[in-house]
């Protein structure tokens, strides 16, 4: 997770900063670079693909415990928390539509809401 953060950021701060802030060094996240992609990670991507289309073919109803259950049916071997943190990976969350504004001028009128004085 350090790793990535860096790679994310080296671009704006320099690798020394960033080593130093994270605690590790700068041939830690060198090696961390050129090391090839583990079995594990490799098989996420893999799950990854069914993960998603059972989701879309859902229309995005199926929360883990049916895309589980699918998995399953197609001879996936998985547990039911590796297919929650691929989902939390790989499939966006629905925005905020009220972003904590709960009060409205009228009944089903959100989007026109007026805000509250503090």
């Amino acid at each position: 997770m350090r790793f990535q953060f860096i790679a994310a950021e080296k671009a704006h701060h320099s690798l020394a900063v960033l080593c130093r802030c994270l605690r590790v060094t700068r041939s830690g996240f060198h090696a961390w670079q050129t090391r090839p992609e583990s079995a594990h990670a490799k098989r996420d991507t893999q799950l990854k693909v069914p993960v998603r289309a059972s989701f879309e073919a859902s229309k995005g109803r199926y929360g883990s415990p049916r895309i589980h259950q699918d998995l399953q049916e197609q001879q996936e071997a998985v547990s039911r928390k590796r297919v929650i943190r691929l989902m939390q990976e790989d499939l966006p969350v629905a925005p905020k539509l009220l972003a904590r504004e709960f009060t409205a001028a009228k009944p089903n009128s959100a989007g026109s809401a007026t805000p509250r004085s503090s």
